[in-house]
């Protein structure tokens, strides 16, 4: 799947590759210079005294809204200088991520290079995708895992899943669900609209596979959110 990824950028116009490789370095730009102007804001400033300050475990055991991106977020602290700009690093990257995703996906999805361009751009320039891309939260990270989602469900039709599909839309969804607390409202209202639209097609054999699939998501999201549940509750 990495290799399909990389390949829609690949085989595209030459014209087309210099105009993403310009928004994402555009992007890059943008991000680096708010990251080192703006000051802390007040969530970043708590999230790093209570969490990012403290011990890794702190992460894992005390509830905390985003404890996937506070454990991506203190490794890169332990590896670099200890700073504001470093906290905010990890969004940097996972924005310009985001952008290379969407372009990919709507490319897949209507093959139309100069409409993937497009949404990428509009992408890149959307307030909340400028302010999470900023400050060192953890939506920025869901986004990514919420992108990475929309492949298997738009891209390739879901009674064609095999079994690794299913473990890595479990996968995804379990640290999606980790990455954000409430990215299971995100969850729900997409396996929903899937079983419904299969439900009313009688397409049993794609019914048959979501269900399976969200015994996974719940088995695996419930591991990950255990030491927390079992350290503080919710």
């Amino acid at each position: 799947y990495c290799k399909q990824l990389m390949r829609s950028i690949k085989n595209s116009k030459r014209g087309v590759q210099i105009s993403l490789g310009a928004l994402l370095l555009l992007d890059l730009g943008r991000s680096v210079y708010y990251a080192l102007h703006f000051y802390p804001q007040y969530d970043e400033c708590w999230n790093y005294n209570y969490f990012l300050s403290n011990s890794f475990f702190t992460t894992l055991f005390a509830y905390n809204n985003y404890p996937l991106h506070n454990i991506l977020t203190y490794g890169t602290l332990k590896l670099l200088p200890d700073s504001t700009f470093v906290m905010r690093l990890p969004n940097i990257v996972l924005g310009l991520i985001n952008v290379t995703l969407v372009f990919c996906m709507i490319r897949k999805v209507f093959k139309n290079e100069k409409l993937a361009i497009a949404a990428s751009a509009i992408f890149a320039v959307l307030p909340t995708v400028v302010f999470y891309m900023l400050f060192a939260r953890g939506v920025m990270l869901s986004i990514t895992f919420s992108l990475l989602l929309l492949f298997f469900f738009l891209i390739k039709k879901i009674e064609h899943w095999k079994k690794i599909d299913i473990l890595l839309v479990a996968i995804l969804s379990a640290l999606g669900s980790f990455s954000m607390i409430s990215f299971p409202i995100f969850l729900l209202v997409l396996f929903l609209f899937y079983i419904i639209k299969f439900l009313v097609s009688a397409n049993q054999a794609a019914v048959r596979k979501i269900w399976y699939c969200s015994i996974w998501i719940v088995l695996f999201t419930g591991i990950l959110y255990l030491p927390m549940f079992l350290g503080s509750g919710f």
